[in-house]
């Protein structure tokens, strides 16, 4: 599916290449040589991880400020 906006079409990218769909889940668990569901879970880990620097650099700027 789309599985920037979750709209259930498995290969759809409204036309917007910037949309991930499961082929691009699917050929990303070939070239890392896991399965999709790994690849899914690294995606929600990167988030959150990038979430908490974002978080941390917010809060340095703040106490220097």
């Amino acid at each position: 599916m789309c599985t920037s906006c979750g709209c259930g079409i498995l290969d759809d990218d409204h036309s917007d290449y910037r949309n991930l769909t499961l082929d691009d889940i699917q050929e990303a668990a070939a070239a890392a040589g896991i399965s999709p569901e790994e690849v899914a879970q690294n995606i929600q880990a990167a988030v959150i991880q990038a979430e908490e620097e974002q978080e941390e650099e917010e809060g340095g700027m703040r106490r220097a400020g």
